[in-house]
């Protein structure tokens, strides 16, 4: 009678534990969204303040041209809005005025009005300086704070008006 009862327990005992062991899920590991490797050399500002280094005032597109053109931008912790992607379906998002085509569209998906997203691109500059606004190419959108940009070192600016 003892010795039944000592199994029982043990099985309950096994059981419970096995039960405790197969409950927990493993934990999982999330790679970085991919992004080319020059992107991590890159500036932090926000569009509005970008924008503003180009057209805010009288001569101040031509400085603007020559130290902003052709350098990658980080935008971070933007909301997702309708204005952003109102032209979602040709794989370009507007942040403020800046026309942004991504090279990773489908990351969108993951993303509902007012979320908030990371943007990282290459500023090609205005199409037309007679007209406000900057076209970026090869954005890609990421999770808020997914990857730490600008890479250690690259420091943070405001780009000035």
């Amino acid at each position: 009678m003892l010795t039944r009862k000592v199994l029982t327990l043990t099985m309950g005992a096994v059981m419970l534990l096995l039960c405790l062991v197969g409950g927990c899920k493993p934990k999982t590991f999330t790679a970085p969204p991919y992004i080319p490797s020059g992107y991590y050399d890159c500036i932090e500002t926000l569009p509005v303040d970008l924008v503003h280094a180009y057209f805010a005032g009288y001569g101040e597109i031509w400085s603007a041209l020559e130290n902003y053109n052709d350098k990658v931008f980080v935008f971070k912790n933007l909301l997702v809005d309708e204005w952003m992607v109102y032209e979602l379906d040709k794989g370009i998002l507007w942040l403020d005025l800046i026309k942004c085509y991504l090279a990773n569209p489908e990351a969108m998906d993951n993303y509902k009005l007012g979320d908030r997203i990371d943007v990282v691109g290459f500023n090609q500059g205005p199409d037309n300086i007679k007209v406000t606004g900057l076209t970026f190419r090869d954005c890609y959108v990421l999770p808020p704070g997914a990857i730490a940009l600008p890479a250690e070192g690259n420091g943070q600016i405001n780009v000035g008006y």
